[in-house]
This record gives C-alpha cells, structure tokens and sequence, in this order.
C-alpha cells in the first residue's frame, strides 16, 4: 500500500528518527527498527496475530461446514437431519452449537456439543424461537453462500466463538433452509493442523 509524504504518521517517523541522530545516535536504522516505527505510527498495514488467527480459524470452519452442507440428509427435515448433525458435532468436538433452520428462520434441528449446557440453550433456542434478524441466517439466505461471522464471546458458554453458517440448497439450487455452527475459537485452533491435512485445497505456506 503507498502511504503519501504527507501522511501525519510519515511525519511522526521521520521526527522520531531524528530524535534519535539529535541525541547521538551515529548508525543507520535496520529494517526492523524501520518497521517496528511503522508499526507505531501506521498500525492499520499490518495484520495482527489475532486477525491471522481469526481468518485462519474462519478458514478451518468453512471448510467443514460446506462438508456438511452436502449431506444428503439436510434436506430430509426430521430424524435423518438430526443424526446428520448429531454425528457431525461428534466427530468436531469443537463444535459448541450446530442447528439448521428453514426459510422461516424457524429452528428445525438442533445439537448441544456439551450436555452442561444443554437445559440453558434448550430453554432459550427451541422450536417458536425467531431467529429472522440474525446475521447468520439472513445473509446465507440473501446470498445463497457461505457466511463467516466475527470472533465473540458465547452467551450461553462464555467462551469465544465464531458462527459459520451457509444456505442449504435442493436439486434446483433453491435455498431451503440454512445451517449454522458455533465453534469454540480456541478448540478449533488447536486441531488446526489435523483440519488442514483434512483439506486438499489447503495451502501449507499460507496462515
């Protein structure tokens, strides 16, 4: 990214580095120093560890979730879609939530990863519960895509998760419903590895 001469922070830098010669410094700057200085004064160039995770972690439950989104069963409302998700959050144990919803935005199916916390999310997310106006599901249901959410803290587990959810769709392409999954960010990061190898497309040098 160019960053004009007359950029506040450009001015910043070149202040600081003459501080440096006016109090007796006589060598030049590294790189490092050169970019710890941009880094000060321009934060917004670089990419911190934690948006590199999160873009990882959203990633790695993409991929999954597409996985799942191509089960036959999803479009079966009842006990096969059940089992479907039932088998997948066993074999994710990361998963903290997984449920689909139709059109409606009503709650077909639904499956708790931790019985501890079952009763609170049972009593809250059932069957009459609106879920219309969450981000999850309207914008699968606007754009018939997958859609990954922003890290936040789960108000049922407390722990910070991110929601992947993407539109499931017949033999015509027409959206029928849509399934979403919160997945506990830590968990999933430390299966990283294993979920990459799971992935053919999955680039080794890129994180």
């Amino acid at each position: 990214r160019a960053i004009s001469k007359k950029h506040p922070a450009v001015g910043a830098i070149y202040e600081k580095i003459n501080e440096a010669y006016e109090k007796g410094r006589n060598t030049s700057f590294s790189n490092k120093e050169m970019t710890a200085l941009v880094q000060r004064f321009l934060p917004e160039l670089f990419v911190t560890d934690f948006e590199r995770m999160k873009r990882l972690a959203g990633e790695l439950a993409a991929h999954i979730l597409v996985r799942l989104v191509q089960h036959p069963d999803l479009l079966e409302a009842g006990d096969a879609q059940k089992k479907a998700l039932e088998d997948f959050a066993a074999a994710y144990p990361f998963i903290q939530y997984i449920y689909s919803v139709d059109t409606k935005a009503r709650l077909i199916a639904s499956v708790v990863r931790d019985p501890a916390y079952k009763d609170r999310y049972n009593s809250t997310l059932h069957g009459d519960y609106d879920f219309s106006d969450r981000e999850w599901f309207r914008v699968p249901m606007h754009t018939g895509d997958l859609h990954i959410m922003d890290v936040y803290q789960s108000a049922f587990t407390g722990q910070l998760i991110i929601t992947v959810s993407c539109a499931v769709t017949d033999a015509n392409d027409n959206i029928v419903g849509v399934i979403g999954a919160d997945i506990q960010l830590e968990a999933l990061l430390q299966r990283a590895e294993t979920l990459k190898a799971e992935d053919p497309s999955s680039d080794d040098g890129e994180e």
